[in-house]
């Protein structure tokens, strides 16, 4: 099954996961507070791919809408902390985008008292055809049925009108007690394609994240209109818990490892530049991992001695390259071989740069570089 494989080592996981992805144009996966202040990045991060893909991009408002309400579902149904958020430890909110297919995935926390009422409702909406769907959406309209989550179904029932496809879903006991709802929503264009059950891979994705402190992970188009959403979601969930000083680190770091991959990628079969990331949260650090191919006709050479002369630098140092390398670029025709952007890594950093090149039996390279801000 197409990227259903998820490695359980973080630090060795970048490469194995980004390959066994390879076949999904887009990946998101979010684990943390969730508020409507989210929604507009993530529908923006969806639409820039959509819109570009020939098969999807006519449906690109239907796909957008169903982002919206399974989104708008989870804050609904799920269970809040004390901030009026989703509980953030439990909840995951997860889209995968293929040539002529979306898939949507989310977990959230559900009191065990709710079971059956959900899952009745589920049920219900999943039996009924198109005209069904429609006549049973106006009577819960006319008979006003609002419960206390928010309305009785409703967003249930536009789900499955919209995506033309049943509504997965299982329950999965904590034991806390708290009972997890899995949900999944598939849209596709080409109806001969078979639908597959992403549940128990994001079930798996889930326990991963949590293990492992990540955040946040990406998989797809680097270029400016892709990433700029991604860093509204990232300053979103990095600010709540961080001093202003060390959310500004983490942006700097963040946008010119976006950029590196997004000018240095290799190039995909239809023009952009596809890479991976992953923040995490690790003994009071934030950590970000990144990981692209490499072309075949690239030298990695330059990049490994540059980066092998940041590592471990003290601050000063860094600012004498920094100063030493923004003088020589001034007198060079190619800024882009100075370097800079680098040294600014590194200097958020404090030097705490990892990197690796890994070369798979069929001669593929793939860089991955990790910073601890």
């Amino acid at each position: 099954m197409p990227g259903d494989n998820v490695p359980s080592n973080v630090p060795s996981m970048m490469v194995p996961f980004f390959i066994a992805l390879r076949d999904v144009r887009l990946m998101f996966a979010y684990r943390g507070p969730l508020s409507d202040h989210l929604t507009d990045g993530i529908i923006s991060i969806s639409e820039h791919t959509v819109s570009g893909q020939e098969e999807m991009s006519r449906v690109n408002r239907k796909v957008s809408f169903l982002l919206v309400e399974c989104f708008q579902n989870i804050l609904k149904h799920g269970e809040k902390s004390p901030d009026g958020n989703l509980l953030s430890e439990n909840a995951v909110f997860s889209f995968r985008a293929f040539d002529d297919s979306f898939y949507i995935n989310s977990i959230n926390p559900l009191k065990p008292e709710d079971r059956d009422r959900l899952a009745e409702m589920v049920e219900r909406v999943n039996r009924m055809d198109r005209a069904e769907l429609k006549t049973f959406y106006k009577q819960q309209l006319e008979e006003n049925a609002i419960s206390s989550k928010g309305g009785a179904g409703l967003g249930l029932i536009e789900l499955a009108r919209k995506s033309g496809q049943p509504i997965r879903y299982d329950f999965e006991e904590e034991p806390s007690g708290m009972l997890l709802f899995h949900n999944q929503v598939y849209f596709r264009k080409n109806s001969q394609r078979p639908e597959f059950s992403f549940t128990e891979a994001t079930k798996k994705l889930r326990f991963e994240l949590i293990r492992h402190r990540i955040l946040l992970i990406y998989k797809g188009d680097f270029s400016q209109g892709a990433i700029l959403p991604l860093l509204d979601i990232i300053e979103l969930n990095v600010g709540r818990n961080s001093s202003s000083s060390e959310t500004r680190r983490v942006g700097h770091v963040l946008i010119e490892l976006l950029q590196n991959i997004g000018s240095h990628a290799a190039i995909s079969a239809d023009g952009t530049r596809e890479g991976m990331l992953a923040i995490s949260r690790e003994a009071g650090a934030m950590v970000i991992r990144t990981v692209n191919g490499i072309s075949e006709d690239a030298d990695p050479s330059a990049l490994k001695k540059r980066l092998d002369e940041l590592k471990n630098k003290d601050t000063q140092t860094l600012k004498r390259l920094h100063r030493e390398r923004f003088k020589a670029s001034l007198n060079s025709p190619v800024r882009s071989s100075s370097g800079l952007g680098l040294i600014q890594i590194a200097k958020a950093a404090k030097g705490q740069i990892d990197y690796s090149i890994h070369t798979e039996q069929n001669g593929e390279r793939f860089f991955s570089l990790s910073v601890r801000v």
